[in-house]
């Protein structure tokens, strides 16, 4: 956290999760502490594997205003404990109003991020 990001207003954001760049190999793993939104709750849905081989996946949708850097394949676990792999990432610079900023620097505080993200095992309880 730095001078940004307490400028930042985060009204929304009040529920907290973990980043981790590759899998943690033990639970005293450190991770990237955030604060993030749910834009789309957890939803279910098959995958085909095989020709009659299908699976479930569960995917969430979440926003964060903290200037992480997320790498897709990178891991986040939620506050409800649940491990998940980021599937996709979109940067979304809010510049309204601050247009001309994006000149100097590349992000101004209002950016944020939508990460997609794919349910897996959790096998060490991760918080």
């Amino acid at each position: 956290m730095d001078f940004l990001d307490s400028m930042k207003i985060m009204d929304e954001e009040v529920l907290t999760g973990t980043y981790f760049e590759q899998i943690p190999e033990t639970p005293k793993d450190k991770g990237v502490f955030f604060e993030y939104d749910i834009v789309d709750e957890s939803d279910k849905s098959y995958a085909r594997l095989l020709n009659n081989i299908q699976t479930e996946e569960t995917f969430q949708t979440i926003k964060t205003d903290d200037s992480i850097d997320f790498k897709v394949k990178g891991y986040v676990v939620t506050q409800d404990g649940l491990l998940w792999q980021i599937a996709g990432i979109i940067k979304r610079l809010k510049h309204d109003g601050n247009k001309e900023a994006l000149r100097i620097i590349k992000e101004t505080i209002q950016t944020s991020r939508i990460i997609r993200l794919t349910q897996v095992e959790n096998p060490w309880e991760l918080r």
